[in-house]
Order: C-alpha cells, then sequence, then structure tokens
C-alpha cells in the first residue's frame, strides 16, 4: 500500500481534491476513503497480473528443467509412485476429511491416498473406515501403529489431560490459537500423529511421498510434471515464504533422495527423546524447520512466494492451482481444537 501510495497516491489526491480546493472534515474523510478504495483496486489488479506471470514463469522454468533433465539422462520417470498421506478421527472426517478424499480420489486417482484413521466409536470408524477403502483409500488405524502409544507414555507429563496425558491445566493456560506458543505445545500430540504416519508410510517406500492436512481439498487434477518442477531434485518441499515456521499442511518427500529418510527419523527421534521441550514451540512445524536447518539435512526448496490474508501460503505455491487449504477451519471455524 506504501508503495502504491507513493506511485499513484499524489496523483488521485489531485484528481479527487484539486489544488487551492478546501475540504470540511466529513467530505475529507470522503475522499480518502474514496482513494484508498482506489488503491485498493489498483492493488488487486497489480496482485492478479503477478500470480499469472509467476505462473508463466513456472511453466518456462519446468520446460527448462525438464530439457536439462533429459539432456543428462535423468528425467523422472512416469511410473514412479506418488503417495499422499492424511489423518483424522470421526469429527475431523466429517468436517472435512470426507471432503479431502473425495475431491483427491476424484481427481488425482492415479497417486496413492493413505489416511492414518482413529475414533472412540467402534461403530463409527468401522463404518468410516469400509468408506475409505470403498473410495480406494488405504486406510490404517492409527491405534494398531505402537509409535503412538509409545510417545504417549514418554511424554505423558506434557500432553494435556483431555488429550490422554497427565499435565495439569495450569500448564496450559487460555483456549485457542490465540494463546501463541501455547497453543503450539498443547496441541503437540495432535500433530505428532504426523510423524507417526510419516514413520510408518515409509517403511520399504522409495517414491514420493506428501503429507497433506485433512482441512485440504482438491480443485483440480495435480499433473505429475508439476510435482517434479516442485521438487527439481531436491529432497523436500515445504512452504515457508515470510512466514516464522513452515506452514505444514502440505510438505513432499522424496525417498529416493539423499538423507531425506534419514530426516523423518531424526523429526521421530526429536519426540521420543524429548529434545522438543528445550523450545517454546512442540509442534511439526517448528520440528521440520529445525531438521531442515541441521547440516546433514537434504536439500530443500521453499515452493512459497507470499503469505496470504489468513497466513495460507498455498495459494503461492506451485499446488496452488490444484490444491487448497481450508486453514483455521477445525480451530477457528468449528471449535474442534481448543
Amino acid at each position: 500500500m506504501e508503495r502504491l501510495w507513493e506511485k499513484y497516491g499524489g496523483e488521485l489526491l489531485e484528481e479527487l481534491v484539486p489544488s487551492g480546493s478546501h475540504l470540511d472534515g466529513s467530505l475529507a474523510v470522503d475522499q480518502v476513503h474514496r482513494l484508498r478504495r482506489i488503491l485498493d483496486s489498483r492493488k488487486r489488479r497489480a496482485d492478479k497480473r503477478i500470480e499469472k506471470l509467476e505462473r508463466k514463469n513456472d511453466k518456462l522454468e519446468g520446460k527448462l528443467e525438464g530439457l536439462k533433465a533429459r539432456e543428462k539422462g535423468r528425467a523422472p520417470s512416469p511410473d514412479r509412485p506418488v503417495r499422499f498421506l492424511t489423518s483424522f478421527n470421526e469429527a475431523l472426517y466429517a468436517a472435512s476429511g470426507r471432503r479431502c478424499v473425495e475431491t483427491f480420489q476424484r481427481r488425482n486417482a492415479d497417486y496413492e491416498l493413505w489416511a492414518y484413521v482413529e475414533g472412540a466409536d467402534r461403530v463409527a470408524l468401522d463404518r468410516m473406515e469400509s468408506s475409505l477403502a470403498r473410495s480406494g483409500t488405504t486406510v490404517v488405524r492409527l491405534d494398531d501403529l505402537p509409535l503412538l502409544s509409545e510417545f504417549g507414555e514418554i511424554a505423558k507429563d506434557m500432553i494435556p489431560r483431555e488429550l490422554g496425558g497427565e499435565a495439569p491445566p495450569d500448564m496450559f493456560p487460555g483456549e485457542g490459537p490465540r494463546t501463541g506458543d501455547v497453543w503450539f505445545r498443547k496441541n503437540m500430540i495432535r500433530w505428532f500423529r504426523k510423524i507417526v504416519a510419516l514413520d510408518h508410510a515409509t517403511r520399504g517406500y522409495g517414491g514420493t511421498l506428501f503429507w497433506m492436512d485433512c482441512d485440504c481439498f482438491s480443485k483440480a487434477s495435480l499433473p505429475r510434471y508439476v510435482i517434479g518442477r516442485a521438487f527439481r531434485g531436491a529432497g523436500v518441499v515445504h512452504m515457508k515464504a515470510g512466514r516464522v515456521h513452515s506452514e505444514t499442511g502440505l510438505v513432499g518427500y522424496d525417498l529416493a533422495v539423499a538423507n531425506v529418510p534419514e530426516l523423518i527419523q531424526a523429526m521421530k527421534a526429536h519426540y521420543l527423546s524429548r529434545t522438543f521441550t528445550a523450545y517454546e514451540r512442540w509442534d511439526d512445524c517448528i520440528t521440520l524447520d529445525l531438521h531442515l536447518a541441521r547440516p546433514d539435512a537434504p536439500t530443500a526448496r521453499d515452493v512459497a512466494r507470499r503469505i496470504g490474508d489468513t497466513g495460507d501460503v498455498l495459494p503461492s505455491t506451485p499446488f496452488g492451482p490444484y490444491l487448497e487449504h481450508d486453514k483455521g477451519l477445525h480451530s477457528r471455524g468449528l471449535g474442534l481444537y481448543l
């Protein structure tokens, strides 16, 4: 806005208020509001032009990388597997998981989709599992994976009672995301399920792996070349832009790249060793960033360019035209996370 003011503000103000004119208070306020609307409109048009140019640039860069890869005899194989992971319980499935699965299977059936599920109501869980299996989704019950209960025992003094631990309520004062770092400590065990899923899904697998939050959904078929363009030989693709920590609603791992499997195991060890307690935040976002900063980390690409009004960065990535993240739905929108 400041740049737009510098470029157009004086010109527009002269147009709205000719030199030598006198404004009373109410008229001045009206003209300022009108000026702001004009500047906002020009900013939106400029943003759209920038996004259009960036998409063109991405396509050109993708073609260039493809040519370079073919020249060196290392173009990615179209038969190489791509696997997406997500996770939910009955409440999250009803809120967003069903949409996540159905839109993905409708538009991206060429890729694998694995859902890590759980629920207190066994009848509802069986019904959900049957529905997912019919859609072609591979279903894994989190209760069948010992890592979750193992960590729950190791960190029970750091997990709030309502989430299965023994930590007293005064350890996590306040409610909701507005409590800042408290929020990222309180809900740590929820996000640890991502680590459990990654650890399980990488066993005996050497393809490309994506974690996708269940409040994401597919808008269009995701072409394989877009995935290749995003990685460009890197081991990890993540979304950060100007954020303090990466947004982990969508993260990609190429398990054929050196040190990528070791990265996932190191993130698991971060929790099992209780190293996470040395930091103000205990969530998977800071965990990913800490391990990508290690000397032995695999190469990584931050594919996000800008932060949106809600903090979302997915629209500014190569995946933006194909996937959407309904960020904040579970907490601010539905109150499922407190």
